[in-house]
């Protein structure tokens, strides 16, 4: 189903943005806690060379998130929410179809492991209908508040990485999206 109204997207430049306190409301909703960075960090990203965050629109009304990198080999969709009255709607379908469509390289996004919930089995089988594709090899991302690591899997559009890839794609999140020092392993 493809939405009634297009998404409108606003950049969010900084936490003094107008649209800022709506992204921030809905960006603590929607991700739980280990698997989402603090206030303090979000500030500190807008600086960062190549994030993006924006406040999604759809007929004037505030309908959800989207943050990530741009990287040179490829994009990097790190959060994607809508507020609950937005989704079965077709918006994030047709604003990952319009993305994909558009980008020019490689986009990568995170889920969480399908044998994890109901829910992780339905986002995975979402991304897998618009063309993303399930990798193989180690993949985790940083917990932000216990200092461990949270399994995830990492999809990519519209074909799988290889191996090589595969590890370069981990390593520029890790150290450029996440800030670590070295890609979590093993």
């Amino acid at each position: 189903m493809e939405p009634t109204a297009a998404v409108k997207k606003i950049r969010i430049a900084s936490a003094k943005s107008r649209h800022f306190p709506q992204f921030w409301k809905l960006f603590e909703k929607s991700f739980p806690k280990d698997e989402r960075f603090s206030l303090r960090v979000q500030k500190k990203l807008f600086g960062k060379k190549g994030y993006c965050a924006y406040a999604l629109f759809v007929d004037g009304k505030f309908a959800g998130l989207e943050a990530g990198w741009q990287f040179p080999k490829f994009n990097f969709v790190g959060f994607l929410a809508l507020e609950k009255q937005f989704r079965n709607k077709g918006i994030g379908t047709a604003l990952l179809r319009k993305e994909t469509a558009a980008a020019g390289k490689l986009i990568v996004l995170e889920a969480e492991p399908r044998q994890k919930s109901a829910k992780a089995k339905r986002r995975i089988a979402f991304y897998k209908r618009l063309g993303f594709k399930l990798n193989s090899g180690h993949y985790a991302i940083p917990d932000y508040y216990n200092k461990k690591a949270i399994p995830m899997m990492l999809m990519s559009f519209a074909r799988k990485l290889s191996k090589k890839e595969f590890v370069e794609v981990r390593l520029t999140i890790h150290t450029k999206a996440y800030g670590l020092d070295k890609p979590i392993v093993g």
